[in-house]
């Protein structure tokens, strides 16, 4: 027992269990050299030093990304796996923006316009978002989940939407032209939208 444990703390100590490469998968996959670059940190640390929390800590940078699992792939590679939340929207109140994912959850603050534009939703001047939490404003909420389904079921007609207004009689999507869509409540939206789509 004490030959194996002086076999332990020396492997820990010294260069042969050390990260030399790491292996990034991410749900849904594209996300790898954002991610790799979070965990470059790591290189050169004892695969037996790796732990969950020391991954987690090296992702906290990146809110929208949350580890599934980890893997040491002895002697030299570090292979992690994630799932990673996409922006469907920009929460905006007077003049400022945030980056919201399908899932509610607040991203970052936007300091300049995106590339490619994403629809609207605004928020009262009472709601302060904060970055890493989930929505709790009911309405935007509402707006934002509806937004995600759009996403997925009609991702042509959902680049079209400048942006979603809940109101009282439910959902209504603005397009960039100014077209407006109004789908009442959230429910059988891939339907609507391709009712929508074809009139």
């Amino acid at each position: 027992m004490a030959a194996a444990m002086l076999l332990y703390v020396g492997a820990r100590e010294t260069t042969v269990f050390s990260v030399r490469s790491i292996e990034v998968a991410t749900e849904p996959p594209g996300h790898n050299r954002l991610v790799a670059s979070e965990l470059a940190s790591i290189a050169g640390t004892s695969l037996l030093e790796i732990d969950e929390a020391k991954i987690a800590r090296r992702l906290e940078g990146l809110p929208h990304v949350h580890l599934l699992g980890y893997d040491r792939s002895f002697p030299n590679e570090l292979r992690v796996h994630v799932s990673v939340e996409r922006p469907v929207a920009v929460l905006r109140r007077a003049d400022e923006n945030w980056l919201v994912s399908g899932e509610g959850r607040v991203l970052r603050k936007l300091e300049v316009r995106l590339r490619r534009p994403l629809p609207v939703v605004w928020i009262p001047r009472s709601a302060e978002p904060e970055i890493g939490v989930i929505v709790r404003a009911q309405e935007p909420a509402r707006a934002v989940g509806a937004l995600a389904v759009m996403h997925d079921a009609a991702p042509k007609f959902f680049r079209r939407i400048w942006y979603m207004a809940p109101g009282e009689e439910g959902l209504t999507v603005v397009l960039r032209d100014r077209f407006e869509i109004r789908l009442g409540d959230a429910s059988d939206l891939a339907v609507k939208l391709e009712v929508a789509r074809r009139v």
